[in-house]
């Protein structure tokens, strides 16, 4: 897999050119092997958009943080306005097998979205590759890229 440095598309191996922008990709033979590019969670939409978030352990677990046992690793509760709350405690998780990348809801109350807007069902894993876009709740929206931070 190569990725793009001009648009952060995933290009399957032995492709020259970027099948979205065109751009000339970098060698990835086993002589010029790239390093893997960061991961991370740009947010769209939320309290403070253009946040991002990197991706930097096997497993992570989204939500908010309320007070002293609440232990996540990407806290969104920054993100919500403060009126409305519609990111549970532990909402989702992301975990990384290989080099694929999966999100599960972790029965939220409000549903975690996956490119689509039907939302996923507590405890399916579904893969997850730069550019998909992923809503907790109704209210935050991120977009998972790759390049750097």
């Amino acid at each position: 897999m190569a990725i793009c440095d001009h648009c952060n598309e995933v290009n399957p191996d032995g492709n020259r050119l970027c099948m979205l922008c065109g751009a000339v990709l970098k060698d990835q033979s086993a002589d010029n092997k790239a390093q893997p590019a960061q991961l991370y969670f740009e947010v769209k939409f939320g309290e403070k958009p253009g946040q991002r978030i990197p991706v930097n352990k096997k497993e992570m677990i989204i939500g908010r943080h309320e007070g002293q046992g609440d232990t996540v690793d990407i806290d969104l509760t920054d993100q919500e306005s403060t009126d409305v709350f519609t990111i549970s405690r532990r909402h989702a998780r992301i975990i990384q097998k290989e080099d694929e990348l999966f999100v599960e809801d972790l029965n939220s109350t409000n549903g975690t979205f996956v490119n689509v807007p039907e939302k996923l069902q507590p405890g399916m894993q579904q893969k997850i590759i730069p550019g998909d876009v992923i809503a907790f709740g109704d209210n935050i929206v991120l977009k998972l890229r790759a390049g750097d931070i």
